[in-house]
């Protein structure tokens, strides 16, 4: 799970929120302008990688609550408590991150600043927990229930060692740099940014 540090609102979502109507949720959800407005930005401070699991997100994504707003209505349009999760999973596999998630509380959050500290990875591309709360979060989550999870992680682990065994460390270090960098879009150039970065550094 990556830290994500939250950017500023969009002024627009501030200005929405401000006039007219009382706004709610359903109210937001049909909003579309605004809605892609903040789908966007949230995007773009994620690298554009899901917000649990840091796949590749698409428009087939999500918008997801940290704090569920069925059991947080004051905080549902709050954009501190606003992730971009992946869309649904392919057909035949559990559903995962914010779809699994549901109104759970998560112990651990994509938020905090030591998230990253909690997770291990591996070769199988499995994540592992450290802690009882990494491994409630895992479990909310199912970041280990879909094969396509593990299948991606398990190329990243897999690739970031090739590297880490074929190349001087100098190589190497230039490596990691570039593949957990952005491009000029914000984009961040490989998915899985937390399992290439453990490798990178424990194994």
């Amino acid at each position: 799970m990556k830290r994500i540090e939250k950017n500023t609102e969009p002024q627009e979502f501030i200005d929405w929120k401000k006039n007219g109507h009382p706004k709610t949720w359903r109210r937001f959800h049909r909003h579309t302008p605004i809605k892609k407005k903040v789908q966007a930005s949230l995007k773009q401070e994620q690298g554009y990688l899901c917000c649990f699991c840091e796949s590749v997100i698409s428009d087939r994504g999500h918008i997801a609550h940290v704090l569920a707003k069925s059991n947080h209505e004051a905080l549902a349009l709050d954009y501190s408590n606003l992730l971009y999760s992946c869309a649904e999973t392919p057909h035949g596999e559990p559903n995962t991150c914010g779809h699994a998630q549901g109104t759970s509380l998560l112990p651990i959050s994509p938020l905090d600043a030591d998230c990253e500290s909690h997770f291990a990875f591996g070769g199988d591309g499995s994540i592992l927990a450290l802690d009882d709360k990494a491994n409630e979060t895992n479990l909310i989550l199912n970041l280990n229930g879909s094969k396509n999870l593990r299948d991606g992680r398990r190329a990243a682990y897999e690739e970031t060692f090739d590297k880490k065994t074929t190349s001087s460390p100098a190589e190497f270090d230039s490596w990691v740099t570039e593949v957990l960098s952005r491009d000029a879009e914000g984009r961040f150039k490989k998915p899985f940014w937390t399992t290439i970065k453990y490798v990178a550094e424990n194994v």
